[in-house]
């Protein structure tokens, strides 16, 4: 065998006698090619014309299994030519000199001179920066489309509100609990049999609404919409009128004025740096420079009135989109399932989405009842505006109460009919409430039905509010358990280590999964038992 062959042994073993026997492969291992190889790829060329730099080559020997470490005395030997590279006659010789032929072949490298990988790490790292690219895709989109996907999401989430309300008239038989009433309904039926005929048009309405209670679908969603749009119209009146008696009290104005100036005062004490438009409007000096104040007010006024115009336009838009989703509505759920045995992924992230919302609602509402209460028995001014203004912000999670216990502090502070204890017990008893729900009642009550962790929440908050401001941090909660939900349903072990990571406890999940299941096949069972107790009703008459 030659110098720059080598054959390789491969191990058989005889199925007679069980011995163990060695064969020559026909295919000899050239190790001039090798070294070419290792050349090629140090240099990153196709050919020997290259050249290796010093410490590439002396961290290719350091890393391969050589039993001679080389110093610089030897490296200096191997740069005959001492311009600081070697060639490719030099690397063969070193090569030769140093390590064995068996510890040539075991030498690997990538290109350039990188780490030899594994086809399977390839396509690990392949798939991993997939992913980078995707969610970096996915965050771009969410910035550049950000003007229609936050009112879109803000209409599926007022339609969760006002969907229990639009069910209430026109679902049947309407369930409280794993319990229904008004089971006896005409259209009941399953995909299996044939459901009842049903008189049509004006006769058909007029039965379902004196016998079921139910009115058309079309005439369902008029109504929630009058209703829901009467409800705003009567908070606006109301905190309209709030406003309108302090700003006709000269003496609470002229004390909230005094405040002002004393904070003012305190923030230049403290360093904080004020244009001349604050000092002429807190301390009602005379401006020196009347062109700059008129310049800087009407850049305010068109600052003022772009932002009046895009919040009307947003709204406009919410209202638009929530109507259409609303009127889509059919049969108490947005997304109608094909399967009934098997919730889909949309009706399990529509159930979240309602549960969340429903004990959310409800204990805003205790929230804000119980801070109109304290604020009204210390004669706290506007105490209807600062408990909605509690109710709304407890969507947001962990800030908002934390928002909504100082909001009442200046016009505590800036009342001069408050008492030294109605001030004290004003701003500390609704910042009590909001302490025990936010941190006692909201965690007992959210922690099975939600099942998230603290840390996730408030990732999650940081994240939406970013990109998407106030609506982002609303929102922020009910997009955390679609991504689970979503994660919780995909084959793939990065969403199933990122459902761990956002669950608090990631068994919950699945049994809940199995009890909405159950709960379908009971529903199922029940409407069918129903169907047929109606088939017989008829058959007897």
């Amino acid at each position: 065998m030659s110098r720059s062959q080598k054959y390789v042994q491969r191990r058989t073993v005889s199925p007679g006698n069980g011995r163990t026997s060695y064969t020559v492969d026909q295919k000899p291992l050239d190790i001039e090619a090798a070294l070419d190889e290792l050349f090629c790829n140090l240099a990153g060329s196709k050919n020997h014309e290259g050249w290796v730099p010093m410490y590439a080559f002396k961290n290719l020997l350091l890393g391969s299994s050589c039993p001679v470490t080389p110093d610089d005395g030897f490296m200096s030997r191997i740069d005959m030519d001492e311009d600081g590279q070697v060639s490719y006659d030099e690397f063969k010789s070193a090569m030769f000199e140093l390590c064995s032929e068996d510890e040539i072949l075991t030498i690997k490298l990538g290109s350039f001179g990188t780490t030899w990988r594994r086809s399977a790490d390839i396509q690990w790292l392949q798939l991993h920066m997939l992913i980078v690219l995707a969610l970096a895709t996915l965050l771009g989109s969410l910035i550049y489309f950000k003007w229609i996907l936050c009112p879109l999401f803000a209409a599926y989430f007022l339609n969760f509100a006002m969907g229990p309300l639009l069910d209430l008239m026109t679902v049947r038989p309407l369930k409280c609990g794993k319990r229904a009433e008004f089971c006896a309904n005409s259209q009941v039926g399953t995909p299996n049999s044939e459901a009842p005929a049903r008189p049509g048009g004006l006769r058909g309405c007029l039965g379902d609404l004196l016998l079921h209670g139910k009115i058309p679908h079309t005439l369902g969603c008029l109504v929630t919409i009058l209703l829901t749009m009467l409800m705003i119209a009567a908070i606006v009146a109301l905190t309209t009128s709030e406003v309108h008696r302090i700003i006709d009290d000269p003496i609470f104005m002229k004390a909230l004025k005094d405040g002002a100036n004393r904070a003012h005062k305190h923030l230049l004490d403290i360093g904080f740096n004020v244009t001349e438009l604050h000092a002429v409007v807190m301390q009602n000096k005379a401006p020196s420079n009347i062109t700059l104040i008129t310049e800087v007010s009407i850049v305010a006024i068109g600052q003022g009135a772009g932002l009046a115009a895009t919040v009307v336009s947003d709204v406009f838009l919410v209202t638009l989109l929530a109507i259409y989703i609303l009127v889509d509505r059919q049969n108490g759920s947005l997304f109608q399932q094909n399967n009934e045995q098997e919730p889909s992924i949309m009706s399990e992230i529509e159930h979240q989405m309602e549960n969340y919302l429903k004990l959310k609602t409800l204990v805003s509402i205790i929230t804000g009842l119980l801070v109109y209460i304290f604020l009204f028995a210390c004669n706290v001014r506007m105490a209807f505006t600062l408990s909605l203004l509690s109710f709304l912000l407890n969507f947001i999670p962990n800030v908002g109460s934390m928002i909504a216990s100082f909001l009442p502090l200046p016009l505590i502070m800036c009342d001069p009919n408050l008492s030294g204890m109605q001030q004290i017990l004003g701003f500390f008893l609704p910042g009590f409430v909001q302490f025990v729900i936010g941190n006692l009642v909201e965690p007992m009550v959210f922690g099975k039905s939600l099942n998230l962790t603290s840390l996730s929440i408030l990732a999650t908050l940081v994240i939406w509010t970013t990109l998407w401001g106030v609506i982002g941090s609303v929102l922020s909660v009910p997009l955390l358990c679609i991504m689970k939900v979503c994660c919780k349903h995909c084959d793939h072990p990065v969403a199933k280590s990122l459902f761990m990571m956002v669950s608090e406890n990631p068994g919950l999940d699945i049994y809940s999964h199995l009890e909405r299941q159950k709960d379908s096949h009971m529903s199922t069972h029940r409407t069918s038992h129903a169907h047929e107790i109606l088939q017989q009703q008829e058959t007897a008459m």
